[in-house]
């Protein structure tokens, strides 16, 4: 370890608070975390840590300025806060934020279920000092709902254990915010409360015990969600899969074009309109879909599913030229859309046009695995992203050949 480091844990770990006044170096770190200079800032942070280990602001600063660089120690200077302050609202979200950090470090399945054990054990900890905290209790849910998407499927006593616990969380949750919560909260509580029923459906479904109470459940918590906020589109977006899972499109169908009138024009209404698409092509209803794809794009040309599902549409037509267009298009919209590069080069390899796929799978690798974009409602996006860049490798070292 380096000194540079010696000293930084060293002052998260703590000592007797020193009476010496740190607002100097304080106000100066701040300055220079809003002027970009997080080095800098970090060097008057740890004198002030040395001088006065526990002083929140300095370790809400000195989490801030690590985010990037050491989410590790960042984590550990929100921690500290907390730990004074179980109610900081921002020592919270710098947590959060510092486990978000180091998931988009290209980390493998093994060590996200280590992260997401943790963040989890984290918030134990603070609930365990100030119990009822809303927003605690909505994230140590989340992560149990991911930690539970992550599991291995064989593991299925952990898994039921997560799903059971996090329902129970939210159920709290639900009670806390009925009492005394904001209508955008509570929908989010109730959409989150929708997504924990559902996967113990699927976990149900999986494993043969009965789902249909879940499922059902599921779908009354996601029309509260709606019926709070409708422009919560996720929330639809969960009915259709539950609608699904329960081989009922029609019913799925229904509930998009019922909520569309209920949605203002703009991103959300282009997020309906590609629902509406991706329903329309696997009732074959081609023309229809096309035309809400269309609208879709209108609205919103950054909503990553409608190109794919133009794309899908297109390619299950033989129309290649016309999805390798669409594919086109996504990654003007978003050049570190990787998906549109690994959907082309499949599609070109398969074309026999080697060349061209040789160029869309290299473009991936042009793209920082922190900053590259992927589509999904996957349990890790991370590790869904990891799979794309294994994948594009594959096939190069095949192309190569």
């Amino acid at each position: 370890m380096s000194l540079t480091a010696m000293v930084i844990t060293a002052a998260l770990i703590g000592s007797p608070d020193a009476v010496e006044d740190v607002a100097p170096l304080v106000t100066a770190a701040e300055a220079l975390l809003d002027a970009g200079k997080p080095a800098e800032a970090r060097e008057s942070l740890v004198a002030a840590l040395e001088k006065q280990p526990n002083h929140a602001d300095a370790l809400r600063l000195f989490a801030r300025a690590l985010l990037n660089e050491d989410p590790s120690r960042a984590r550990l200077a929100a921690v500290k806060v907390l730990q004074q302050e179980p109610a900081d609202h921002e020592a919270l979200n710098l947590l959060t934020a510092s486990y978000a950090s180091a998931r988009m470090r290209g980390l493998g399945h093994a060590t996200e279920l280590r992260l997401r054990r943790t963040e989890i054990q984290d918030y134990l900890n603070v609930l365990e000092d100030r119990a009822g905290l809303p927003d605690v209790l909505y994230r140590l849910a989340s992560q149990r709902l991911a930690l539970e998407r992550l599991l291995p499927p064989e593991q299925t006593d952990e898994r039921a254990q997560q799903l059971g616990r996090a329902i129970e969380v939210l159920r709290e949750l639900q009670s806390l915010l009925d009492a005394d919560g904001d209508a955008v909260t509570r929908a989010s509580a109730a959409y989150q409360l929708g997504r924990a029923l559902k996967h113990q459906g699927d976990f149900n479904k999986a494993n043969g015990e009965p789902l249909e109470a879940f499922y059902r459940e599921a779908l009354d918590a996601f029309a509260t969600a709606l019926d709070l906020d409708p422009g919560r589109i996720d929330a639809l977006g969960e009915i259709v899969l539950v609608h699904l899972a329960r081989g009922a499109p029609e019913e799925a169908l229904s509930a998009v074009r019922a909520h569309e009138p209920r949605v203002a024009a703009g991103p959300a209404k282009g997020k309906v309109h590609s629902m509406l698409g991706n329903l329309l092509v696997a009732a074959h209803q081609s023309e229809a879909a096309i035309e809400a794809f269309d609208r879709a794009l209108a609205l919103d040309a950054n909503f990553m599913d409608t190109y794919v599902g133009l794309f899908r549409l297109h390619q299950q037509a033989g129309q290649t030229d016309a999805a390798l267009e669409v594919m086109r298009r996504a990654s003007d919209a978003d050049p570190r859309f990787i998906t549109a590069y690994i959907q082309s080069g499949q599609l070109l390899a398969g074309l026999e046009r080697w060349d061209d796929a040789i160029e869309a799978f290299e473009r991936v690798f042009a793209i920082p695995a922190s900053e590259a974009k992927v589509l999904g409602m996957v349990p890790s996006q991370n590790v869904y992203r990891n799979r794309l860049y294994y994948s594009a490798g594959a096939w190069l070292a095949w192309l190569y050949l």
